[in-house]
């Protein structure tokens, strides 16, 4: 019996090690599917924003820099609204595969989102053949964000960590990252040897992608957790109860070029991330140049580019004011755009419906940025409201909740006859339409 055991041990180990290649050298050649960059170029959704109700697109790329072929790769897709999310994901599908050694494939898939923008995505490699095998499980995993915020160089933005299990989640480390390109002119401290445009420094792996870092020292970047005295990455480990979510406030000044701002929370060995791509820009600069050539209805056009006009004239004779306190007549005409924009929607093709709502968000952020300027202490919820109405795409409530926030009776503004003119030129504008 002892003799039948050891022989069937034998003739299992044989057949283990037949399964397995070898390469010239001896060394045992194994297959490594992998999510490359973490999901950074990886990931990438179509419209970039996707708009609720109708087919967006996700291609996935998956890479195998193993020795031999990968086999039966199975590679899941999934969703959640926003946030890092623990137990919280919602599949969209899983593709098998095939990958030969050195290669890549780009898998497909298609999904109608509720929410217009603004959704977390994860592809995950779930499983393998186990005889082709997977060297290295650590970067099977990547996950992005579709979330652009755009500042005037301090900006500030909620982030949820959500914990959808029963039992409590205890996040270890909780920490801010930024990813940025080098900035025109900056020295690279002499060294660019790829010419990639990228500062070596930046991207210490070679792969054309800006490195993962701690955020500039020019960039001030702090997570802090409502009713706490420090930034939650001097604070570890957080402790969050089942089925809850920690709200976490990110606070930024001082960005001046394009960064990804990155949330990374770790919890068991699991790592979830928000980005943000945080765009610094200007109220001028989000009201001024052509948004709607793709609007075929030269009234419509014409409508929408006036309400603009008129806002920007406001804006910038308040601006000249020495009070520069006059800003409540830019909200009005903006709000005025956004409604006038929102009911577009029912009657716009495809293409010019993704053309009007970039423009609406344009407009939604050129108030925000005023609203956060001229916050009131104690209003921080109203504008943290705002933030998730943008989020969902509810940009109408999302002006509401903004303008909650600030000062009105600071902002308040007379009625002079050439602010008379700027308002009654937007309402004409938007009347000639019908």
């Amino acid at each position: 019996r002892g003799i039948n055991t050891m022989r069937s041990i034998l003739i299992a180990l044989s057949l283990t090690l037949i399964a397995v290649p070898a390469i010239a050298d001896g060394s045992v050649s194994v297959a490594n599917p992998k999510i490359p960059f973490y999901g950074y170029g990886a990931i990438v959704a179509t419209p970039s924003s996707p708009i609720a109700g109708q087919l967006s697109t996700v291609t996935v790329t998956v890479q195998n820099d193993g020795a031999s072929k990968a086999l039966n790769v199975a590679v899941s897709l999934s969703f959640n609204d926003w946030g890092a999310s623990f137990f919280g994901w919602q599949e969209i599908g899983t593709q098998v595969v095939d990958i030969e050694a050195g290669a890549e494939v780009t898998l497909i898939f298609t999904h109608v989102f509720e929410n217009r923008a603004h959704t977390c995505l994860e592809a995950k490699i779930t499983g393998w053949d186990a005889d082709a095998g997977n060297s290295a499980s650590n970067d099977d995993r990547g996950q992005i964000n579709l979330e652009v915020l755009q500042c005037d160089g301090d900006c500030g933005f909620v982030v949820p960590i959500m914990n959808g299990g029963e039992k409590e989640l205890v996040v270890d480390t909780l920490q801010i990252l930024c990813r940025r390109e080098r900035k025109e002119g900056e020295v690279c401290n002499g060294v660019d040897n790829d010419c990639d445009g990228i500062c070596d420094g930046l991207d210490n792996d070679c792969d054309g992608v800006a490195d993962l870092e701690e955020c500039p020292k020019e960039v001030q970047a702090a997570v802090v957790i409502p009713g706490r005295d420090r930034p939650v990455d001097r604070e570890s480990p957080l402790v969050i109860d089942g089925n809850t979510d920690l709200m976490a406030q990110v606070v930024l000044t001082g960005v001046e070029t394009p960064m990804d701002v990155v949330v990374q929370a770790a919890s068991n060995g699991e790592l979830n991330h928000v980005v943000v791509q945080v765009v610094p820009t200007t109220i001028n600069a989000l009201l001024d140049g052509p948004m709607f050539c793709c609007i075929n209805d030269v009234r419509t056009r014409v409508a929408l580019e006036g309400l603009l006009a008129s806002a920007l004239a406001a804006y910038e004779e308040g601006q000249a004011d020495e009070a520069k306190e006059d800003l409540s007549l830019v909200v009005e005409i903006l709000r005025l755009f956004v409604q006038e924009a929102d009911t577009l929607a029912c009657e716009s093709s495809s293409e010019e419906l993704n053309c009007i709502e970039k423009a609406i968000l344009k407009v939604v952020d050129a108030i925000r940025i005023i609203a956060r300027k001229n916050m009131i202490a104690g209003r921080e919820a109203k504008f943290a409201t705002g933030d998730q109405f943008r989020r969902a795409g509810q940009y109408e409530a999302a002006c509401t909740s903004y303008t909650q926030g600030f000062d009105q009776k600071r902002l308040s503004y007379n009625h002079g006859s050439a602010k008379k003119r700027i308002r009654q030129n937007a309402v004409r504008r938007l009347r000639n339409r019908y």
